[in-house]
C-alpha cells in the first residue's frame, strides 16, 4: 500500500514525531453521483454522516502504508550507493543535481526500499474539498491557529497546481488521517 507525496507533504511528515498526525487530501478519480457525506462506517463519526457505497476508499483504518516522495539515487566512486529524498536536499544537493545532469525522480516510481516514511491509517473519508474542516488543514500543514483565512488560500493554491485547476470545481476527496510509524 502506498500514498504518493508532494515535496512539502514529505517535509512536513518528515518533522513529526513517532505517534503524530498527519492528514492528506486526494481527489477521488470517479467523482460519485450523489451529494452526501461519505464515510466507509458512519457509527465511527457520529449521528450525522450517511455512509455511502459509491465511495471506496484506497486503504481502509489500520491499514500500513509507505509514502513514497521525490528521490535520486547515488552512487560514490566506492560503489556505495543510497537515496537522497528532495523534501530534505540541501542546497548544495540541490545544486549538485542540476550540475551533473541527474534529475528527481518521480514519487510513482519509488522503489520499496527507498521509502523512508511509513503511516497507519487512522480515518478515511470522502468530502468535498471546499468543505473541509480546520483540524483536517491544521494536520495538513495547511493552518496554523490565527492566520485561517490566508492559509486557506494557501491550500487553495497548492491544489489547483497539484490537481489542475479543481477547487472551483469542489471535488469530493478522499480526505485520509495518519499516524506516522517508526
Amino acid at each position: 500500500y502506498y500514498y504518493n507525496l508532494g515535496t512539502q507533504q514529505a517535509k512536513h511528515f518528515g518533522s513529526l514525531k513517532t505517534g503524530d498526525k498527519m492528514v492528506i487530501v486526494l481527489p477521488l478519480s470517479k467523482q460519485p453521483e450523489v451529494d452526501l457525506p461519505l464515510h466507509p462506517n458512519p457509527k465511527q463519526i457520529g449521528l450525522n454522516t450517511v455512509a455511502n457505497p459509491a465511495f471506496n476508499p484506497s486503504y481502509p483504518p489500520g491499514a500500513r502504508v509507505g509514502l513514497r516522495e521525490a528521490w535520486g539515487k547515488w552512487t560514490d566512486d566506492d560503489g556505495n550507493s543510497g537515496y537522497n529524498y528532495k523534501a530534505n536536499a540541501s542546497e548544495e544537493e540541490l545544486l549538485l543535481v542540476k550540475i551533473y545532469g541527474s534529475r528527481w525522480r518521480s514519487a510513482q516510481c519509488m522503489p520499496h526500499d527507498a521509502i523512508r516514511y511509513w503511516g497507519i491509517v487512522e480515518d478515511v473519508r470522502g468530502d468535498r474539498v471546499q468543505n473541509l474542516r480546520p483540524w483536517d488543514l491544521m494536520h495538513a500543514d495547511w493552518l496554523i491557529p490565527g492566520h485561517y483565512g490566508g492559509r486557506i488560500y494557501a491550500f487553495e493554491t497548492w491544489f489547483n497546481r497539484r490537481y489542475k485547476g479543481k477547487w472551483e470545481q469542489n471535488p469530493y476527496c478522499e480526505v485520509v488521517t495518519l499516524r506516522k510509524e517508526n
